[in-house]
């Protein structure tokens, strides 16, 4: 498969196929963990016989929920970048649309932003305020 992003960011098709081989596997490793958290959870006991016992199984549980939601959101970031790279957006900045650099690609596939845009971003305090679908359809639409 050739991706149309390849030229757009200087990145060879086989690096990009590299990046989406490595983007599935971690994918299916936090999807396999989360299965498997799910089948432990049943098979332990809810029923807790003193009040230390519940106390600390609410801890315990407040953990399980904040590990999920950081899990789930990688999920996301992790299903957003193989779809950019299949949509043939991946490298390209969803504020400016400049290049992405292929050594920030690398460290972080997920990286939607270039690093002027991101340190922007930090510094105004509108993280996570944008539509990243919006902005790979209007890419994907005007190619």
């Amino acid at each position: 498969m050739t991706y149309p992003c390849s030229e757009d960011i200087n990145m060879k098709p086989e690096k990009l196929r590299s990046i989406k081989k490595l983007l599935l596997r971690r994918l299916n490793e936090l999807q396999f963990e989360a299965i498997q958290a799910a089948l432990e959870k049943r098979v332990m006991n809810d029923n807790p016989s003193d009040t230390v016992d519940k106390a600390s199984m609410d801890v315990d549980q407040n953990a399980d929920l904040m590990m999920k939601a950081r899990k789930r959101s990688l999920i996301q970031e992790l299903q957003r970048a193989i779809m950019r790279i299949d949509r043939g957006v991946f490298g390209i900045c969803e504020v400016c649309e400049g290049r992405i650099s292929e050594r920030r690609l690398l460290a972080r596939p997920m990286s939607r932003l270039c690093i002027k845009c991101m340190g922007k971003e930090e510094n105004s305090g509108e993280r996570g305020k944008r539509n990243p679908e919006l902005i790979i359809y209007r890419r994907v639409e005007d190619a």
